[in-house]
């Protein structure tokens, strides 16, 4: 896959994921569709392993790396999953776009690296203006609005504290992409199905076509070959390039949440997003790098 069209496919399959998690949950409740996503995912990963005539990677002493990989699936996900009952989809890629900050913010104890610069707190705060507009724009809808919200907040810091829980380890023993989210994915399903049992207890599943078909989406273009289009362009392309995406999923999911789904943003929801997406590329610096693209261009030319 070349380097420009894995930069497409991750943008695409960014920016529909929490459509498709909303329409995975049509007839199946939240714990069953992620738990069916991730472990129809390693089924399919063995197959492929085996028909390649390659071991699957599951190494002993890479174990703690696994677990630290698990935590962004098993308890992020079901929150996730969760929180697409009560908000709309485009929400939900709005809030993620809240992850680079709050991993700067735990990079800091976690990876021991500098403090935030002032710019970097006045990105911050406006991203923390924009995300108090959008809290208090969903407590006019209800009582699940907020839930949603809540647990959103809760899923971008368990992610972020994975993510660099991983970074940290890989720092001392250097793990392969494809093994790492295969160890990952498995050591996710024993929570995944318990939660299931637990919470649900029920084995007999209805399954809507459109729940079918986004929960196949979801576990093949999502999981798989989302994972390596990702891979393929942190190698392929400077931080600056690749921290655009988060302002551009956004947008794409919220116009396909109205679309596809008839999904309803208020003024104040798209306001505070924009606050948050504003203090993302500030934050990120992707506002400096698109300038000095088109200033570069506009020299050539």
């Amino acid at each position: 896959m070349q380097a420009s069209w894995a930069y497409v496919c991750v943008v695409l399959i960014w920016s529909t994921t929490p459509l498709a998690i909303k329409f995975s949950n049509h007839s199946l409740t939240p714990m069953v569709s992620i738990s069916l996503r991730i472990v129809f995912a390693v089924a399919v990963a063995c197959v492929m392993f085996v028909l390649l005539r390659r071991r699957i990677p599951m190494r002993l002493e890479n174990w703690p790396i696994y677990a630290a990989a698990a935590i962004g699936l098993f308890p992020n996900m079901p929150l996730v999953y969760t929180a697409s009952e009560y908000i709309p989809s485009g929400l939900i890629a709005i809030m993620f776009g809240v992850t680079p900050f709050v991993n700067g913010l735990l990079a800091i104890p976690m990876l021991g690296e500098p403090k935030l610069s002032p710019s970097r707190w006045l990105s911050l705060l406006l991203a923390l203006l924009g995300l108090w507009v959008v809290f208090s724009d969903q407590l006019t809808l209800g009582e699940n609005g907020p839930l949603g919200i809540g647990l959103m907040i809760v899923s971008v810091c368990v992610f972020c504290f994975s993510s660099l829980l991983v970074k940290r380890l890989s720092a001392v023993h250097e793990v392969e992409a494809m093994e790492q989210a295969m160890g990952g994915m498995v050591f996710s399903i024993p929570g995944l199905l318990l939660c299931w049992w637990f919470l649900d207890g029920d084995l007999n599943l209805e399954f809507s076509p459109q729940s079918f078909w986004a929960l196949l989406y979801l576990s093949l273009i999502g999981s798989l070959l989302g994972f390596v289009a990702y891979f393929k362009i942190l190698k392929s392309f400077n931080i600056a390039t690749v921290s655009l995406i988060p302002l551009l999923t956004p947008v794409i999911a919220v116009i396909l949440g109205s679309y596809l789904a008839g999904e309803a943003v208020s003024i104040n929801t798209l306001m505070g997003g924009a606050c948050i997406l504003l203090a993302l590329g500030f934050y990120q610096g992707s506002f400096r790098f698109l300038w000095q693209l088109l200033v570069s261009r506009s020299a050539r030319q």
